[in-house]
């Protein structure tokens, strides 16, 4: 291997990534996969790897690119042939170290603060390693916290990964730079070119037992001023089911109507997963197999202060936030679901978001159309009301099928229309996704990390250099799932009519809020009835909820009611034949 400069001892992951030709977020990645690839570290974090480390990177390389192993098949190579590549790793680690040391005492072996090497330090090494980061303020009521608290707080500083962090803060927030990105339009399939060839290939998947459901749930219900997870948030037009339980009602009739226990994997996050689960037992979940019900959580980053230091959120808790809906695909390979789901069959997952109670999350004309054209992943569009709504903007990037946050749409763009009047960037990401179980198990690739700065309560020094509860502007990190989208070979956009299919809860008033959620879902119901010819357009119905129990979705109501007609009628329509005030269908 020719490194350039043989007198040279360690590199920075930037000139290991000019070297083997491999991404810095991929050596990462490899990093947490690959116990073999340890290089070592600065006491500021760095990464200084060795002509070791280099030539493991590049066999690790050959396996996944070249040979086409999978990242357990590469791990299970390195295994078997571990006898002959240690004896020159072991060797070179332990020359490596003793250069290390003799060279730059800044450097030690192993991350001098990542979470693993950190546990092994005894309690003042610790505090003192925290406070070699800058962070020693979240100590400031170290004395008045009890043992257990104590222990706490320790254990929260131990999960913390400070390159990780360091990483984040210095290139996805001081020094973003803006991507530079040829946006086009792309495909999608609209609503009228479904046809029932797509439906009978989704409807054969579903027989065969190959589709898993999976919910991202990991968010509380802070801005509805609910103190419980938002799942478990009451929605439903007349029963006030929770959005929990309209779930679980769609996955009772599909398991029942496809024959086929479907599997619901639920992704909560550290801070709401025991009350969820709590809520479920409770429910007796809601009918279903409880083994067919696993829950799982995302992972959770740091939030920091804009000059790159941890936040107190109480004394002795450090302020986190969940990793965003990215995190579901480090969380589903760390938990070790995927190869679950595998061995038992499941090739799709449909994925979606826990505040939209209309979501058809076993559409076979979705499930068809990603199957047919072997997609790896398959999304869900609409089309947008204006040219600033809060939907990630679909299109290709540089070439490729990809969605652009609608925060990073530029406006020039957004509103950019075609000759017909219409909007050139129509349609927009509902959060609503099919992927290939194959394609997650394969993925090597580490999301972007977005920053976001937000508001949060936590503590800081006044005046006087006491520590007080205050305001503070904070930097939030996260990943998107859609950033998956642009590393797929081969993926698609499906249009949905987002009076079937969305209508979110994600405030208390106004857009997207408590109001237009409930008054979407009876405008939806409504349109049933009417399609079915059982009111007229100008009937007025105040409140109508239809179980998912008896449909799920319009399609299937029509079906019905074309074999119970009369049944059907008795439920909307008094015994003088007025409209009921209420209507109830189940």
């Amino acid at each position: 291997m020719n490194t350039g400069n043989n007198k040279k001892k360690f590199y920075t992951i930037g000139e290991v990534s000019d070297i083997t030709g491999v991404k810095p977020s991929v050596l990462r990645f490899w990093e947490e996969e690959f116990e073999e690839l340890s290089p070592a570290k600065t006491k500021f974090g760095h990464r200084a790897y060795s002509k070791s480390n280099i030539d493991l990177i590049i066999t690790i390389k050959k396996l996944l690119y070249e040979e086409k192993f999978t990242i357990k098949g590469a791990k299970s190579y390195l295994k078997k042939n571990k006898s002959e590549v240690d004896l020159k790793i072991i060797k070179d680690k332990l020359m490596d170290v003793l250069s290390i040391l003799k060279e730059n005492d800044n450097i030690t072996e192993g991350a001098n603060m990542k979470n693993d090497s950190n546990k092994n330090l005894n309690e003042d090494e610790f505090i003192n390693a925290i406070k070699n980061t800058g962070n020693g303020d979240v100590f400031y009521f170290w004395n008045e916290l009890s043992p257990n608290d104590k222990k706490k707080l320790i254990g929260d500083l131990q999960s913390i990964d400070f390159t990780q962090i360091d990483d984040f803060y210095q290139n996805s927030y001081l020094n973003r730079k803006k991507e530079d990105v040829l946006f086009e339009p792309t495909d999608y399939l609209s609503v009228n070119e479904r046809d029932a060839s797509l439906k009978n290939i989704g409807v054969d998947s579903l027989l065969k037992g190959e589709v898993a459901i999976l919910t991202v749930a990991g968010g509380q219900a802070s801005r509805l001023d609910y103190d419980y997870p938002k799942g478990c948030y009451p929605i439903s037009p007349v029963k006030r089911k929770s959005l929990f339980q309209i779930f679980a009602e769609k996955i009772y009739f599909y398991s029942k109507f496809y024959k086929s226990d479907l599997t619901w994997l639920i992704m909560t996050s550290e801070y709401n997963y025991s009350e969820t689960v709590k809520f479920f037992e409770e429910n007796d979940y809601f009918n279903l197999s409880k083994d067919k019900i696993l829950f799982f959580k995302q992972g959770a980053l740091p939030t920091i202060t804009t000059d790159n230091k941890l936040i107190l959120k109480d004394k002795m808790e450090i302020y986190k936030n969940p990793d965003g809906h990215g995190g579901i695909l480090t969380a589903l390979l760390k938990t070790g679901l995927l190869a679950e789901l595998k061995s038992k069959n499941v090739k799709y997952i449909s994925y979606f978001q826990v505040d939209n109670p209309l979501v058809d999350m076993a559409d076979p004309y979705f499930i068809g159309y990603h199957i047919k054209n072997n997609f790896e992943v398959t999304t869900k569009v609409i089309k947008k009301l204006y040219p600033g709504e809060k939907l990630g903007s679909i299109g290709k990037k540089n070439g490729v099928n990809g969605v652009i946050e609608y925060s990073d749409m530029p406006d020039e763009l957004a509103n950019q229309k075609k000759e017909n009047g219409e909007l050139k960037y129509l349609m927009g990401s509902i959060g609503i996704h099919i992927f290939n179980t194959e394609f997650l198990i394969n993925f090597t690739e580490k999301l972007p990390v977005h920053a976001a700065l937000k508001k949060v309560d936590g503590y800081k020094k006044d005046q006087n250099g006491n520590f007080v509860l205050s305001e503070l502007d904070a930097i939030k990190f996260e990943t998107f799932v859609f950033d998956s989208i642009t590393l797929a070979r081969r993926s698609g956009f499906f249009e949905t009519e987002r009076a079937e299919e969305f209508y979110p809860l994600k405030n208390k008033t106004g857009l997207d809020s408590i109001e237009t959620c409930i008054s979407g879902q009876k405008e939806a119901f409504r349109g049933w009835l009417i399609k079915s010819g059982i009111i007229d357009e100008a009937a007025t119905v105040n409140n109508i909820e239809i179980s998912p129990l008896f449909a799920p979705t319009k399609e299937i109501f029509l079906e019905k009611y074309s074999l119970s007609s009369d049944k059907l009628k008795s439920k909307v329509f008094n015994k003088d034949g007025s409209l009921k005030d209420e209507i109830y269908i189940e």
